[in-house]
């Protein structure tokens, strides 16, 4: 182990040397000007100090100092610095706690930036046994960092490390030896991994199970995994587990159920789950036909290069069908072509579609319409929210505003939490603002929390919608445990809507 450090804090710029009782006054002038110029920003000379703290050279040894003086040089891109706090973070010293992932990160980046000799240093501690090192060098070897990439040399150190335990060597050598179509190996490794705890691995294991890759094909056993995987939030496993409920592979047929698990896939930002949901939507497979939900989901893949298979369903394949009249007279209204989106959504009503009723009723119902007709467009909104969760919204947003029916604050909530129950994300929004805010019902944090959480587990969470949740677990309000990192993830991601990217391609 001695050895090793040695080794390795050579490779990372640290002098190893005694003289630990020379104090600044006493030595050098080189010694002195080499401070002096650390204390001025240069990068090397930060280095070169943080050094001193980390060994109790020429300084008294601190290493929190030490971990300053790097962090520095590693913000100006010093690759020995950056190795450095590496070192800290492995270790522990001069940082809160050890954090191996962060170390291995660091490490990667201080090679690629130029420190091969680190890649060397780590190479020799592979191959006397070290478990870290192994798997850092069998990464090196996989991406190419450091090193050119090779996939043989990559297994090699991943199966030292994996021998000796280490579980995201065992999933990482799975996926290196599945694909290389060692199926057999692979699903060994993905087992044992799998029994340690590692979800991705869960998730190897029951798609294997379900492909007869690597094992005898084992559906209800796959479905197993998966259920396991998906549970704790693998988004592959839930659109894996999706189509087993849907076709009835594994599990008994009910692709309500196999729905349920594409939504929460798609709310995961699982650009196939959006696409394949939107289908569903469309059709009618597992859930009633809806043509809004369909658009938004479509909409949601588009950006997630889905927009040439967009263009092909459209022109190709359902080119004369009432969902593309549905589109394109949505295209028409937003041109305010409102004559020709009103004969689209004709042919969309003489098919028995609600959409073309709703939509039908909107147009009438906007004043810079030639024949607009407010009480006309009221009656076939309404008759379109007996059955249409899109209709149920603007016919409750429409009581919620007293514009053109009286303002009806409850039978609002009433018509807001039908239209979310039946999975319409506006709806969901809509109720838990009214929830957060107050208006209209008592204010109720956990009923907000608890529509705006199924508004992002469905993948329709709306930009204010995401920010409010966000306050939610800043503050913990709605039985939430507070959490910053959770707050400031929703307040960073991007949920606004890609209806107009969409709307291009019609």
């Amino acid at each position: 182990m001695m050895r090793k450090t040695l080794l390795l804090l050579a490779a990372l710029g640290i002098a190893w040397g005694a003289t630990a009782r020379q104090t600044l006054e006493e030595a050098t002038d080189s010694i002195r000007q080499i401070y002096a110029r650390a204390q001025a920003g240069n990068p090397a000379d930060q280095n070169e100090v943080g050094g001193w703290y980390y060994r109790g050279r020429h300084v008294p040894q601190n290493f929190q100092t030490a971990a300053q003086y790097w962090a520095k040089a590693a913000q100006s891109g010093n690759a020995l610095a950056i190795g450095n706090m590496a070192l800290c973070y492995q270790t522990g010293n001069g940082v809160s706690a050890p954090d191996s992932l962060r170390a291995t990160m660091l490490y990667l980046r201080s090679i690629r930036e130029g420190n091969t000799a680190l890649f060397d240093v780590q190479k020799r501690a592979a191959r006397e046994g070290n478990v870290f090192s192994a798997a850092l060098v069998a990464q090196c070897y996989a991406d190419g960092i450091g090193t050119a990439k090779n996939l043989d040399s990559a297994i090699e150190y991943y199966t030292i490390a994996a021998e000796k335990g280490s579980v995201l060597s065992q999933r990482r050598l799975g996926l290196a030896l599945f694909n290389r179509r060692q199926n057999e190996r692979a699903f060994e490794w993905f087992e044992r991994a799998a029994d340690a705890g590692d979800v991705n691995s869960v998730f190897m294991v029951g798609r294997m199970y379900l492909q007869g890759r690597g094992t005898a094909r084992n559906a209800s056993r796959g479905v197993d995994f998966l259920l396991r995987a998906a549970r704790e939030g693998h988004a592959n496993a839930m659109l894996m587990l999706a189509d087993c409920y849907i076709d009835g592979d594994g599990v008994t047929r009910n692709p309500s159920q196999g729905i349920d698990w594409l939504r929460r896939a798609a709310g995961k930002g699982l650009a196939k789950a959006d696409w394949q949901l939107a289908k569903c939507e469309m059709n009618g497979t597992g859930t009633p036909v809806n043509y809004a939900l369909a658009t938004y989901y479509f909409s949601q893949a588009i950006p997630q290069n889905y927009s040439g298979t967009f263009t092909r369903l459209i022109t190709d394949t359902i080119a004369d069908s009432p969902y593309v009249k549905y589109l394109r007279g949505r295209k028409a209204y937003s041109r305010h072509d409102f004559d020709q989106a009103m004969e689209l959504f004709k042919e969309v009503e003489r098919t028995n579609r609600a959409e073309g009723q709703l939509m039908q009723g909107v147009i009438l119902a906007n004043s810079n319409y030639s024949r607009h007709n407010l009480d006309k467009g009221i009656k076939l909104i309404r008759k379109a929210a007996e059955s249409d969760p899109q209709a149920m919204y603007v016919l409750a947003s429409l009581h919620e505003q007293g514009r053109g029916v009286d303002q009806n604050m409850p039978r609002t909530v009433e018509l807001y939490t039908a239209s979310a129950n039946a999975g319409y994300g506006p709806a969901m929004c809509a109720l838990a603002d009214m929830y957060f805010e107050g208006r209209g019902v008592d204010q109720d944090y956990t009923l907000a929390v608890k529509y705006y959480t199924e508004a992002r587990d469905s993948g329709q969470l709306t930009p204010s919608a995401a920010h409010r949740l966000a306050d939610c677990y800043q503050h913990g309000w709605g039985g939430l445990q507070p959490d910053a990192d959770e707050a400031k993830a929703l307040n960073e991601a991007d949920f606004s809507s890609h209806i107009d990217t969409l709307m291009q391609l019609i």
